[in-house]
């Protein structure tokens, strides 16, 4: 009888909570519709309905600064001292205003790129420039490629996949929920991650230091001469390559330390609830 009743009140209920879901993700569609706007739906980031391309003589960038709160931001490097910047802007509504959508700088080496935070728009950013001393960038639902050497950067953003290809003198990398991709030889490197993975392949000549929680780490070590420490408290941590490591278990979690050379240069990679893949290239 208890399963009987549980099974009335689900095949009772599940109807009526399909309906107000589906009524919940149309609120805002309907609302538009009040006011005349046209939607596009889900392929309204196909197709731009602004395109603009800002060109400058820049031999020296000092800082790319720039905050995104919802598009794409790929950075190349550029040949003969110029700075390319190209910016594509999608509307999911005709009726959505872009004025003043996004305040821009170009000053003293500077490259200073802020968009404003709207509902149903998204702006793409291509920008390429000489070597910068460094890049700053902030944002939400983001894909973030980088494709140059630079000597600091920094990126912070929610709901993001990361591509950094280059060299750097100090680079940071924090993501809630999110993807990271590196090809990259750095002097320090730190990533912070939360629900997501990491891979790629990395040299340091200073310090690496990688924290995750909930995720997976996979990345291919280059180089001589450092010493690595890497610790799940609830999962599995996987080595090729590497000689002679002290691996110890304790209930769910596992740790194990190696290095290569002297020993010298210090990583830690640090996963809660998650997996480590390690090879030595």
């Amino acid at each position: 009888m208890r399963f009987l009743s549980l099974f009335l009140n689900t095949f009772l209920v599940l109807p009526f909570l399909l309906f107000s879901t589906v009524k919940d993700c149309t609120l805002v569609d309907i609302e538009m519709k009040k006011k005349n706007a046209t939607i596009t739906h889900s392929d309204w980031k196909k197709k731009p309905v602004l395109t603009f391309v800002d060109t400058l003589d820049m031999e020296k960038v000092r800082i790319i600064n720039i905050t995104n709160p919802n598009g794409r931001v790929d950075i190349e490097k550029s040949d003969g001292g110029k700075v390319k910047v190209e910016y594509k802007i999608f509307k999911r509504y005709e009726s959505v205003d872009t004025t003043g959508l996004i305040e821009k700088r170009y000053t003293d080496g500077r490259v200073y790129i802020n968009v404003k935070n709207r509902k149903g728009v998204s702006v793409d950013i291509e920008l390429l420039s000489p070597f910068p001393e460094s890049i700053l960038i902030k944002g939400v639902n983001n894909q973030i490629r980088i494709d140059c050497d630079v000597e600091d950067m920094e990126i912070s953003t929610v709901n993001a996949k990361v591509d950094f290809t280059g060299n750097g003198n100090q680079v940071d990398i924090n993501i809630v929920n999110g993807v990271v991709d590196l090809d990259s030889d750095c002097g320090s490197m730190g990533v912070d991650l939360v629900d997501g993975k990491v891979s790629g392949e990395v040299q340091v000549k200073d310090s690496l230091k990688v924290n995750i929680v909930n995720g997976i780490v996979k990345l291919g070590i280059k180089g001589e001469d450092y010493k690595i420490h890497a610790k799940t408290n609830s999962g599995a941590i996987k080595l090729e390559g590497f000689e002679n490591p002290d691996v110890s278990r304790r209930f769910s979690s596992m740790e194990v330390n190696t290095f290569a050379g002297d020993g010298e240069i210090p990583m830690e990679i640090l996963v809660t609830n998650g997996v480590i893949e390690l090879e030595r290239r």
